[in-house]
């Protein structure tokens, strides 16, 4: 469990990065360069997908090893960020950048904040199982 707890602490380390360049094309404004944006995004997307799914995991072997009901808030909270995250998503695909401009900057905004929330939430929960 310790490794799945490693790992997952340096992929949020790695996403706090790649949440530093999107900070950065928000702050661009409308003249955000939605190909570049859109490979960062990309990226990120496969990285966030795949940690979800460890993180997921390992609550619920942990909740399972210690008799407990599996945290069902932090899903909670990845759904709200999945929200944000398909907004952009879907401003990304309209190759609009105008729009993708205007979206990044609220839902951006919201995701970046929220985003932040959930793994100091992560991270104190991790800490608990060591």
């Amino acid at each position: 469990m310790q490794e799945a707890v490693s790992l997952l602490k340096e992929e949020h380390i790695k996403m706090k990065e790649m949440f530093l360049e999107i900070e950065r094309f928000i702050n661009g404004g409308s003249s955000v360069d939605y190909r570049k944006f859109g490979h960062h995004f990309k990226r990120l997307d496969e990285i966030w997908e795949n940690h979800e799914k460890r993180e997921d995991a390992l609550i619920k072997e942990y909740a399972k090893k210690n008799n407990l009901i599996p945290e069902k808030s932090l899903s909670e909270k990845h759904r709200q960020l999945r929200g944000y995250w398909n907004s952009i998503r879907r401003a990304l695909d309209a190759k609009d950048c105008e729009k993708l401009a205007m979206v990044l900057d609220t839902d951006g905004r919201m995701l970046l904040e929220r985003f932040a929330f959930c793994i100091d939430s992560e991270e104190k929960f991790f800490e608990g199982i060591n």
